[in-house]
């Protein structure tokens, strides 16, 4: 495995202009990148329920991800100097997209680079949202092998708002989902045991999250990492007290993110989430499902619903434990760092921007915000594909830009120039006239005329045979670009999107086997120099 390091971001980007260290950017986060030891410093401050918290993470890892060197480092979380490098991602079928396995990997990376440099535990966690309710965002996947792409997907009704973590998967839908992905992609001598593999995860009480648990165990035991699932009971027990805070805070929470979301807006950052005034920025878990939270002058109510509070009754059901709560993007982050000593949050470009409005909510916390690092990318390059980017003169960059596009434009221009029908009509009727000119064409006699009849036949049909070839050839030998370029841009830019937004990891570990992602970490390992980077790998 070869690998090619580019730079991630544009720098007129709002992340190009981060890593840059604009000021006028800066000022929303606490930290930049390189005030590592003054991130550690502040949370040598701070107090936390380590014993609780690994505790609850043992009992998961026992579950769902029993790897000797994640509970060594459960353990380590324990010490008081331990701090964590944390990122997270929902539970997509079969892990989603890839950018969750970059993701992973840029938190492993960074936490190893950390903790050269602090010489204290660093602890690198990925956290499953498994309170997330939307099904129609983690049901499904894609696939690709040459030009075709193709959806994974496991029907379900999206009328409930039920976690990811209690949506419980009917196993038969299961067996059919893996058979669906596999049945679609080349069968190599890995096939059989990545299908075995998959199918062993399926039982009675199998959930996305569990799933995605399971795969992720198989693809990075031993490296370290730790898992934990933001909608485990255990955790939420731990959590409860702070929930409590945030309802009793509610209205200075709503008020400090307002005021940054119109900051940030105002310098033409735009708006990363949409503001609604109302909103409590909290979800009231009922009866398995999950409904936003509304506040407003001392009424509480259920977004869409008639359910409606006073504030003081609605705080002594959450005190009493009655009423279970979670986060929405904005008091997660709070909640992550309330739980665990953040050192640093690993984001996708997304995440960073939001983070961007919620510095003040922090403070009302006692906390500032942790560093938030960009995640590495990554572009998967099958040998195939490396093969056809020399061919054609093109660079990554150059699919992503529609080059790969142009040129597949262009050879089908070329194949309707090349198979011009009105050419050969013309060159048909100029030999037909030539043709009549033999004294033959021109004889009294019937059998003279016949003969001549018989071979000006022939003539014809022989040269609507040649046309016949010459377009059946042009399309044969064009066709070969068209599927090599159409090939090249469904492995990097599939359904115009970047390759980690779209397709799975089942692809490639179909073609490079279970070791594929420890490979491509390691490659990544040597390359971590703490700045967030894009990587192309060639398999």
């Amino acid at each position: 495995m070869q690998l090619i390091k580019q730079q991630l971001f544009k720098n007129s980007s709002f992340a190009g202009k981060y890593l840059q260290g604009d000021k006028n950017i800066l000022r929303f986060y606490d930290y930049n990148l390189t005030m590592e030891k003054e991130r550690a410093e502040e949370l040598s401050h701070l107090n936390f329920q380590r014993e609780k918290v690994a505790d609850a993470m043992k009992e998961f890892h026992e579950k769902f991800f029993p790897c000797n060197e994640a509970f060594y480092q459960i353990n380590r979380l324990r010490e008081n100097n331990a701090v964590t490098v944390v990122g997270g991602q929902q539970a997509g079928l079969f892990t989603g997209p890839m950018y969750t396995i970059h993701k992973i990997i840029s938190i492993i990376t960074e936490a190893k680079r950390l903790e050269n440099i602090l010489h204290q535990p660093v602890i690198p966690i990925f956290w499953i949202a498994g309170e997330d309710h939307d099904i129609d965002e983690i049901n499904h996947t894609y696939v690709q092998h040459s030009s075709e792409i193709h959806k994974v997907r496991i029907p379900e009704k999206n009328n409930i708002k039920t976690p990811a973590s209690e949506r419980k998967i009917d196993p038969e839908k299961a067996i059919a989902a893996v058979t669906e992905g596999l049945r679609h992609l080349q069968e190599t001598k890995y096939t059989k045991w990545l299908k075995e593999s998959l199918l062993s995860d399926v039982e009675e009480n199998l959930t996305y999250t569990s799933w995605c648990a399971k795969i992720l165990y198989r693809l990075f035991k031993g490296t370290g990492l730790v898992i934990m699932d933001a909608h485990d009971p255990a955790v939420r027990r731990i959590e409860s007290n702070f929930f409590l805070e945030m309802t009793e805070k509610n209205n200075s929470i709503r008020k400090a993110f307002t005021t940054q979301s119109a900051d940030f807006n105002s310098l033409g950052f735009g708006e990363p989430v949409e503001v609604d005034e109302d909103n409590a920025h909290l979800f009231l878990h009922d009866n398995h499902q999950r409904f936003l939270l509304q506040s407003k002058d001392g009424i509480w109510k259920e977004k869409t619903s008639n359910r409606v509070w006073q504030e003081a009754e609605f705080k002594e059901k959450v005190a009493s434990g009655e009423y279970k709560l979670s986060n929405n993007v904005i008091t997660r982050p709070v909640m992550q760092d309330l739980l665990l000593p953040v050192h640093t949050f690993i984001a996708g470009a997304g995440e960073l921007a939001y983070w961007g409005v919620l510095k003040p909510v922090f403070h009302l916390f006692g906390h500032k915000m942790p560093i938030v690092r960009p995640r590495h990318s990554v572009t998967l390059l099958s040998r195939k594909s490396e093969k056809t980017l020399k061919q054609y003169d093109l660079s990554v960059e150059d699919v992503l830009n529609g080059e790969a596009r142009k040129k597949r434009e262009q050879t089908i221009a070329k194949v309707k120039s090349q198979n011009n029908n009105s050419i050969f009509y013309q060159i048909q009727k100029d030999i037909i006239e030539r043709f009549e000119e033999i004294p033959a064409a021109q004889a009294d006699s019937n059998s003279y005329l016949q003969l001549h009849e018989h071979y000006k036949k022939k003539l014809t049909v022989m040269l609507e045979d040649y046309e016949q070839s010459i377009d059946k050839k042009i399309k044969e030998l064009e066709g070969v670009h068209l599927n090599r370029l159409s090939s090249l841009e469904a492995e990097i830019f599939p359904n115009a999107q970047k390759q980690e937004r779209q397709i799975s990891i089942l692809s490639y570990l179909n073609t490079g086997g279970p070791d594929t992602v420890s490979r491509l970490l390691n490659k990544v390992a040597e390359e971590e120099s703490g700045t967030p980077a894009h990587f192309v790998s060639y398999l």
